[in-house]
């Protein structure tokens, strides 16, 4: 249902030469093709929405969609490094709109990404300036996902007690809620 509204929205942007919505159904239709795991189609539909966005000239949907083309390389295993370059440009917009929600779940990725590829402490200089934030605003699963990079830099440095504190934060919360994806 999402795909076929998504492509109605996106018949009625071209009829209309709307490039704000353009951008945005291109961007939507690429999230619903990676969420299935058809990552050439997810890639072919952002590239086309970036086009867009660029021309209307809107840093937050530049933001969604290099954020989302760094998810499609890093977390299908495509090419980390080029990841990293997106999620680097979805950053810098993020910090032009001083976006901290959106900061943080890019820093936390880029983290992941370092951490993934053994350079966890360049993962750790992304993600230690979110620890005020964190406390004060963070949502539960940018909670989650802070605990548990914590929690994998202590046990992979030998800090096993820190590292479990972390982990059972996370799990906790997780429990809370009920997420059984992070559970």
């Amino acid at each position: 249902k999402a795909l076929n509204r998504s492509k109605d929205a996106l018949s009625i942007s071209l009829s209309n030469n709307d490039e704000y919505h353009l951008a945005l159904s291109y961007n939507f239709i690429g999230t619903i093709y990676n969420e299935f795991s058809q990552t050439k189609r997810a890639l072919d539909f952002y590239t086309k929405g970036l086009v867009y966005a660029n021309k209307v000239e809107n840093d937050t949907i530049k933001l969604w969609i290099n954020s989302n083309i760094g998810n499609v390389y890093y977390y299908n295993d495509i090419d980390i490094e080029e990841g990293i370059r997106y999620y680097d440009k979805s950053l810098r917009l993020a910090e032009k709109l001083k976006d901290s929600l959106q900061i943080t779940f890019i820093r936390i990725n880029i983290a992941n990404v370092y951490f993934e590829i053994d350079n966890r402490e360049v993962g750790m200089d992304y993600v230690e300036p979110l620890t005020t934030y964190i406390d004060k605003e963070g949502n539960t699963e940018i909670k989650i996902r802070y605990y548990d990079l914590i929690g994998r830099y202590n046990s992979l440095n030998g800090k096993n007690r820190e590292a479990e504190l972390y982990f059972f934060k996370g799990l906790n919360l997780a429990k809370k809620y009920n997420l059984t994806e992070h559970i």
